[in-house]
């Protein structure tokens, strides 16, 4: 299992800041095993960036769907991210020219993930789904004060505005008055993956050359899941206690007064899953918002795939 420990400095315990590294013994005197290098984030009156990412799964199982891959940045950067965070474990040679591509635009930071030895997915000895929530929390912290928001989805997802007067994340926030709190919620609604691609949406032949699902998938569930089920949060990250996978928990536990949730037609998460996997059916509409980014998101993954390959050819 993961867990989480905190260490509390203050001059009654005769440590009142953090040194270079940290480290953790089952009893006071025992040798310290290992150690781990501290991270100093502070309160600054200026934040280095409005909006960053972090992947809510580490890549794994030797992840190498590069259109995917390049679909998911290039839509959150359209939508306001300015840093992209991804913990790898396993990630596809595949992957390596575009992680690299990104790394070197100053959009993207990789942070390895590795599991320790003997760590398994199942049994006593197992870690779930690669120890998660310990890597969104790290994530979480890591970008406290650095960023103004910071937003979690996997790579099949998108919180993307169904209002439309807003395009962006910043839209969203002040279109729903949620940029007043420390939580925007957005409701999850699945589209599906196996029914067939939209062939009616503008430059379709070239969608499909580079499968870009959030524009060939147009029919969705008839149905917003609750919040707390399958939602995804833009929060503040010096407001956050700790956070989940669906749901975030503020400092000082007053939830409720801090978190805002957003109506659906202002904005939404958008799940790309096929229908199999989805435990409860609903029938299937028509909700093509990703229409309106068609043209930039076929652009800037069209460049993305273009200048990789110039790159990295010879």
């Amino acid at each position: 299992m993961a867990a989480a420990f905190l260490c509390v400095l203050a001059e009654n315990t005769g440590v009142s800041t953090a040194g270079k590294y940290i480290s953790f013994t089952v009893q006071p005197c025992d040798t310290p095993r290992f150690l781990l290098p501290v991270t100093r984030n502070s309160a600054r009156k200026v934040y280095e960036r409005d909006f960053s990412v972090c992947l809510s799964g580490p890549l794994k199982f030797n992840y190498s769907d590069t259109n995917a891959f390049v679909q998911w940045m290039e839509m959150n950067l359209l939508l306001g991210a300015q840093k992209i965070i991804i913990y790898n474990n396993s990630g596809g040679p595949e992957l390596l020219p575009y992680t690299r591509y990104y790394t070197r635009l100053g959009l993207l930071e990789i942070i390895q993930w590795p599991m320790p030895e003997g760590v398994t997915q199942r049994g006593s000895d197992s870690v779930w789904n690669f120890a998660q929530r310990a890597m969104m929390n790290d994530c979480l912290y890591r970008e406290m004060y650095k960023a103004k928001y910071v937003v979690f989805t996997d790579l099949d997802e998108v919180i993307l505005p169904g209002s439309e007067t807003a395009y962006t994340w910043s839209d969203i926030l002040h279109e729903s008055g949620c940029h007043t709190k420390v939580m925007a919620v957005a409701r999850n609604t699945f589209y599906l993956t196996n029914l067939r691609d939209d062939s009616r949406i503008d430059k379709y032949k070239v969608a499909t050359h580079l499968n870009l699902t959030f524009l060939l998938k147009t029919r969705r569930q008839d149905y917003f899941w609750p919040e707390k089920h399958r939602s995804k949060i833009i929060m503040r990250p010096e407001y956050i206690d700790s956070t989940l996978i669906h749901m975030a928990f503020p400092i000082g536990g007053r939830r409720d007064s801090t978190s805002c949730r957003l109506n659906p037609d202002i904005a939404a998460l958008q799940h790309y899953r096929s229908f199999r996997k989805i435990k409860h059916r609903y029938r299937s509409i028509l909700d093509n918002r990703a229409a309106r980014f068609s043209d930039r998101l076929i652009q800037r993954t069209s460049r993305v795939h273009r200048e990789v390959t110039e790159m990295y050819s010879s």
